[in-house]
């Protein structure tokens, strides 16, 4: 993820200095060789039409507005032999001098000036500089256009074809969201002169992303488990930064993010900064219990709510729908409870089907046999531990271990399938034994225990 960063902030500070550096001397250096031909090997760079990750709309001399792309990301996925009077020949690419620049050992402790020298030097071959020239404020590129640009070292030059095509892209879908900001925390966001601003890089990052192609394929793409992070196909996701002319409160707020020329509104929750007292909201919840800062947490966050609109029944059993609606609560799904859910007894149009259905497909849950999941039986602590693990890695948040591992004088009861899960949890210390000995693997969890569990789990790995 370094490197990726450490690329991107190359890429950027390139395309500034392609823009302000004045012109190269058509004149070779003396003493150094004559250029007598620029060859391209490669060039199967296609810019898509209004991608703003690559350009951005301006006007021309005449007012006119037209998109202009930067052909430095031309130049990045092109490869060329310049050939020299005397027979020889250097190869040169841009991505590979940006490859040997990543590379550097121990790079963030080299001095500033150093390292924009070093920069500097991934556009030059020699010494010398290999200028970019287009001519899109006279002739704008197009869709199907003749497109093209000029690259000229040491006084030759070379025409560039650029290929700009309509995106692939039909649509984009949020279909998890689990991230939700908190009021004026300073660690995902700063405050300025007038207003407070979010990082919405924390809320790209657990985003799933359903993508359909023109071609009727789909693709789906969650940031934390991409090796690109930010890139796809070898394409950009952009945020808009809205929040100078929008800026977010407590509730409901959204952002625009970008990929190959479309766009998506993403949704996006900030919580106050004091919980909900939820013993002024159900009755049966007490002040002063040992549960009732995680039933605020948990209905503050929307983890989950009450049983009724004055109760929480917080020492009631959560059964295995429940449990697994309040997991998409936590994602933000969407759920159909029309969807097939695949198992005979989750038929569809029950409050959790949609949930069942979705927990399934993403192989968070299995059935208590092939064919039925027994969504009313009361969920154990082994199957929350083993949901739990399963479900972190759907997100692509794997449990850290932080404290040793404490095998539990009933050891034995624990089932084979959980016994993984149970002492992950364990050593993550999201869930402890009952008695400082025992876990108690088949013993079921109240509301209350379920709502201090997903408090903790929230509080170490979503925000």
């Amino acid at each position: 993820m370094k490197k990726l960063r450490r690329f991107i902030a190359v890429i950027v500070i390139l395309v500034m200095t392609c823009a302000v550096m004045p012109s190269v001397p058509a004149l070779a250096a003396a003493g150094k060789k004559g250029v007598e031909s620029i060859e391209i090997l490669e060039n199967g760079y296609e810019y898509i039409e209004n991608d703003i990750s690559v350009g951005m709309e301006m006007t021309d001399a005449k007012n006119n507005a037209f998109y202009y792309y930067n052909p430095v990301f031309s130049l990045l996925y092109m490869k060329m032999r310049i050939h020299f009077d005397d027979g020889g020949f250097v190869d040169y690419s841009l991505a590979d001098k940006i490859t040997e620049l990543e590379n550097v050992e121990n790079i963030e402790d080299i001095d500033g000036d150093e390292l924009i020298d070093m920069i500097f030097d991934v556009l030059h071959i020699d010494g010398e500089m290999i200028e970019i020239t287009d001519t899109q404020f006279e002739k704008p590129w197009t869709v199907g256009g003749d497109n093209s640009y000029e690259i000229t070292y040491r006084g030759v030059s070379v025409t560039v074809p650029v290929s700009v095509i309509k995106s692939p892209v039909r649509f984009i879908t949020v279909v998890e969201n689990p991230f939700k900001y908190t009021y004026l925390d300073e660690n995902r966001g700063e405050g300025g002169s007038y207003f407070f601003e979010y990082d919405e890089t924390y809320s790209y990052l657990y985003l799933l992303l359903e993508i359909e192609y023109t071609d009727g394929t789909v693709e789906y793409f969650r940031p934390l488990k991409s090796e690109g992070i930010i890139m796809l196909n070898d394409y950009f996701f952009v945020i808009d930064y809205e929040q100078e002319e929008f800026p977010w409160n407590v509730g409901k707020n959204y952002y625009t993010l970008h990929y190959m020329g479309k766009e998506v509104t993403v949704p996006t929750t900030v919580v106050g900064n004091v919980l909900l007292d939820t013993s002024g909201i159900f009755k049966d919840v007490d002040t002063g219990r040992w549960y009732t800062q995680y039933v605020d947490y948990a209905v503050s966050y929307g983890l989950f709510n009450g049983t009724a609109k004055d109760a929480f029944d917080p020492g009631g059993d959560m059964n295995r729908a429940m449990f697994v609606q309040v997991l998409a609560n936590i994602s933000g799904v969407e759920c159909d409870k029309n969807a097939h859910s695949g198992f005979a007894d989750v038929p569809a149009g029950k409050w959790y089907t949609g949930a069942v259905a979705w927990a399934a497909e993403n192989k968070i849950v299995n059935g208590m046999s092939p064919t039925d999941f027994d969504p009313l039986r009361s969920v154990t602590r082994e199957q929350i531990c083993t949901m739990l693990v399963r479900y972190s890695e759907h997100i692509g948040i794997p449990i850290q271990k932080a404290a040793d591992k404490k095998v539990f004088a009933d050891d034995a009861k624990i089932s084979n399938f959980a016994k993984e899960a149970v002492y992950l949890c364990q050593q993550s210390l999201i869930i402890d034994g009952i008695d400082g000995s025992n876990f108690a693997p088949k013993d079921t969890a109240t509301r209350a225990q379920v709502a201090k569990i997903l408090s903790v789990y929230r509080m170490l790995y979503l925000s």
